[in-house]
């Protein structure tokens, strides 16, 4: 599977058809058409999302896959030139998968709020284990600060919010007189790192949450955690510690590592 990013411009979206090597497309409205001018390598096969008739599979007719086989291919932002592709297994997928859930002690009985675009690998993942762990999710199409208010307020126990999510929810609740978003039990962070400022606001709007923080990227997913009692535990521009799983390590030029003060570059591996 390779998901493609609904926001790229139609040279980009090509770009990475031709590049992978697609030849079916997934799409629905409103992006039919979107899609039928799409061009790969070899002519692409468009299908339909809402006119395929939905049935319950039973067990027996899904055959066991190798877990070394790729399983999604998911692209990078592209900072600098065009995007590159991160192939996965699906056995690094279930893994990646597994870490997340028990680092952000996420299971059955949460109701996760997939606020961001499925083609986003991390709101992906979070709604795949959601699936695997028998959660709760609910989808919005497009991110409103409202509906994420009372999302969050009545129902939400699970949410990633990147901070600019987070300051317009903060906003809204503001204007709604600061009433107690008390379905939140626990708020994760990334994107972005929080300031002290955000993390104040949203620990007063979600009084029974965890607020935590992570950082991490296409090809190796969330490599760093911290939980964040109160703004005065926060240091500008650190986004927590390694996360289970995850090894972190500040090199020289020449691969070496730093000591402590010294500046690198910052490298990780899941």
């Amino acid at each position: 599977a390779v998901p493609i990013n609904s926001r790229l411009a139609r040279p980009e979206m090509n770009y990475i058809l031709q590049d992978s090597g697609a030849v079916t497309v997934l799409a629905a409205a409103p992006y039919l058409d979107v899609a039928a001018d799409l061009e790969g390598r070899a002519p692409l096969r468009v299908i339909d999302c809402d006119a395929v008739p939905s049935r319950e599979a039973p067990a027996a007719d899904w055959d066991p896959v190798d877990g070394a086989t790729p399983y999604v291919v998911t692209y990078t932002s592209g900072t600098t030139g065009f995007p590159k592709g991160v192939v996965c297994s699906g056995d690094y997928i279930f893994m990646q998968y597994m870490r997340w859930a028990w680092q952000f002690g996420f299971g059955r009985h949460d109701t996760l709020l997939t606020a961001g675009p499925l083609f986003h690998g991390s709101y992906n993942g979070l709604s795949v284990i959601a699936l695997l762990m028998g959660a709760k999710n609910r989808v919005m199409t497009a991110f409103d600060p409202a509906v994420a208010c009372d999302e969050l307020a009545e129902r939400a126990t699970f949410a990633f919010l990147v901070p600019t999510m987070t300051s317009t929810v903060l906003e809204e609740w503001r204007a709604r007189g600061r009433p107690e978003l008390g379905s939140l039990r626990f708020l994760l962070s990334s994107g972005a790192s929080i300031t002290p400022e955000l993390l104040e606001g949203a620990l007063s709007a979600f009084p029974n949450a965890t607020v935590a923080e992570a950082y991490g990227y296409s090809e190796v997913g969330w490599v760093t955690y911290e939980e964040k009692p109160s703004p005065r535990d926060i240091r500008p521009q650190c986004v927590g510690w390694p996360m289970v799983g995850a090894e972190i390590a500040v090199v020289r030029p020449d691969g070496g590592r730093c000591e402590v003060g010294e500046p690198g570059e910052a490298v990780a591996r899941s």
